[in-house]
């Protein structure tokens, strides 16, 4: 029988720079809530660089992704560690 886990996150951008030919940086705080409680199993503050490839909006818009990309994997990975306590 599993246990049944419910998640709130929260997320407060503090900064999001991207310079064409250059590189984007990504500040984030985020926090995950648990349970009907949503009780706060998580803070952490994520930093996030990512060159782009070109000197058009394409490539800036490309390495937007790919830093948003490695934010969402950090907070799955923050979630299935909260799910195994």
């Amino acid at each position: 029988m599993g246990v049944k886990l419910y998640f709130a996150k929260y997320f407060a951008i503090l900064a999001k720079y991207g310079r064409l030919g250059d590189a984007v940086w990504l500040e984030v705080r985020w926090s995950i809530f648990g349970g009907p409680e949503r009780k706060l199993l998580k803070t952490n503050r994520s930093s996030m660089r990512e060159p782009v490839g070109g000197a058009d909006y394409a490539a800036l818009v490309a390495a937007q992704s790919r830093a948003l990309a490695k934010l969402s994997q950090e907070i799955a990975e923050a979630i299935q560690g909260a799910g195994k306590n």
